[in-house]
């Protein structure tokens, strides 16, 4: 009885150290190393150099390069996967490397420089990736004006801006400027965005790139910060500051002004502001009203934090000689707006030598009557370089007009 029980106790021994040594090959196996390798001039994320997956799981890699820089080939397990920017392994149940090499991208110079006068910013030769582009803006100083912008040796007009895109080769930019006589002025004419309507990066953007034309957007923060639905990105608005529009307030919430108590009118100025300024978008120097809506109230109020301010309703032309920064006229385009209307302001603004501000919501197919279709907008803007009436933010031409007036 007793060798019957030494016998079962050894085989229950040895079958349990068999379920155990099997048990441990399972373990060993239960995990695969993937290794990773990178190149200089960009970074495989995770970075390794080397990463354990569970058996069966998948594991995900993305390859980014390094500014300058183009993924030149990603490897997986030494065959070429070609310049990927990410890479999935699944269902992973052996061990495997992935590799990735960078090439630097061809760079080109952009060589700005201005006369007597005035400023292009940047100056002095600019390095340009291939492919990338460049944005310029040209300042006249206290007493002049713009005369003249040179790109590659061919005249671009007296633009306060110029874009290069795509860039794939070496090219100049040179701005001339000339005397301005006292209480003289020229034509000019603003390009204003109210509230940072999505529509306006994705639709009116390309086509003011296409005329180079630089616009004022008047912002209003909590559409952007709280993502409303149908406004801009913070990206989206940083973008455009960087392509060398301007950014304006247009307050936190869009309320109207002349409703409010000093408190929150004063709230409503101070943090949009702020906001733009801590979010990459300054300086802001410019203000549009909300509604149109204003008094002698809220312009005390908007003159603490603001150098002016665009009306909304108040249509007209704006003379140098006459001018109150904080009630600037504007024309406003709706949908009902025909060409031959458009091209009557710019014509009139060209005869008076006046600044005309045009007031713009929408730029799409809504039929919103603030609203304009692309189509219509492109057609406006090709006006606009026809007149030959320099394209200027509301910063550039307040900057000039107090120029012409002393």
């Amino acid at each position: 009885m007793k060798l019957k029980n030494i016998r079962l106790f050894v085989i229950f021994f040895f079958l349990m150290a068999i379920l155990i040594a099997t048990q441990m090959v399972a373990f060993g196996a239960s995990q695969y190393t993937i290794t990773v390798s990178c190149g200089p001039g960009g970074k495989i994320s995770p970075a390794g150099p080397t990463v354990r997956v569970n058996s069966g799981n998948n594991q995900n890699f993305t390859i980014s390069p390094n500014g300058g820089y183009a993924i030149a080939d990603v490897s997986v397990d030494g065959s070429s996967l070609g310049p990927v920017t990410s890479y999935r392994f699944r269902n992973v149940r052996a061990n495997h490397t992935i590799s990735a090499t960078f090439t630097p991208l061809a760079a080109y110079a952009v060589t700005a420089s201005a006369g007597v006068g005035g400023t292009i910013t940047p100056s002095g030769a600019i390095t340009v990736n291939a492919g990338g582009s460049q944005a310029f803006s040209i300042v006249s100083g206290s007493g002049y004006q713009i005369a003249d912008v040179l790109v590659d040796g061919s005249s671009a007009g007296a633009v306060a801006s110029y874009t290069f895109s795509n860039v794939t080769a070496n090219h100049s930019i040179a701005a001339s400027f000339s005397a301005v006589a006292p209480g003289g002025q020229r034509a000019l004419v603003s390009v204003t965005m109210d509230d940072s309507w999505l529509s306006q990066y994705t639709e009116a953007l390309p086509i003011m790139t296409r005329y180079n034309i630089k616009g004022t957007f008047f912002t209003v923060t909590r559409y952007v910060s709280d993502q409303y639905e149908g406004f801009m990105t913070l990206e989206q608005l940083r973008w455009l500051k960087a392509a060398g529009h301007e950014i304006g307030s247009h307050t936190v919430t869009h309320p109207d002004l002349t409703t409010l108590g000093s408190t929150k009118l004063n709230a409503e100025l101070a943090n949009s502001k702020a906001w733009l300024v801590n979010n990459g978008l300054g300086p802001i120097y410019n203000f549009a009203c909300p509604y149109g809506e204003y008094n002698n109230t809220t312009i005390t109020a908007i003159k603490k934090y603001y150098a002016s301010q665009r009306s909304g309703y108040d249509e007209g032309y704006n003379e140098a000689a006459s001018l109150d920064p904080y009630k600037i006229k504007v024309q406003i385009v709706l949908r009902t707006t025909t060409l031959a209307e458009f091209s009557g302001w710019l014509a009139q603004a060209k005869a008076s030598k006046t600044w005309l501000v045009l007031e713009y919501h929408q730029v799409d197919n809504s039929g919103d009557e603030y609203s304009l279709t692309p189509a219509s907008f492109e057609k406006q803007a090709q006006a606009i370089q026809a007149s030959g009436i320099p394209a200027v933010t509301v910063k550039q031409a307040l900057d000039e007009l107090a120029s012409a007036g002393n």
